[in-house]
């Protein structure tokens, strides 16, 4: 008596054969939708280290340096080169830090 047993699947294989991950895989619009999220996911999570101040910290923030002209010009400060002070700096730090749910 010859008795074979098929060994089955693990639940990773299964997945991976299913037809979910194969319609997924075939559309271009929820791939790139994907890459989308994970990409603002990715931000949110390394928002510390990639933007460029903690537009929360209000020690950083002087009102007063928001009339100084750029570091090019007449009577303008080094510290900001591109005429971004620190008020206007947290524009750009603003998004990545209120992707982030929890701290």
């Amino acid at each position: 008596m010859n008795t074979t047993t098929a060994a089955t699947p693990s639940r990773w294989a299964r997945f991976k054969n299913s037809d979910i991950v194969y319609y997924f895989l075939k559309d271009k619009v929820a791939m790139f939708s994907f890459a989308l999220f994970l990409t603002f996911v990715t931000a949110s999570v390394l928002a510390p280290f990639i933007a460029p101040t903690d537009p929360y910290d209000l020690s950083l923030i002087d009102i007063m340096d928001s009339e100084l002209p750029p570091s090019w010009m007449e009577e303008g400060d080094s510290r900001f080169f591109y005429w971004v002070p620190m008020i206007r700096a947290g524009i750009y730090s603003r998004p990545f830090f209120m992707a982030r749910v929890c701290h």
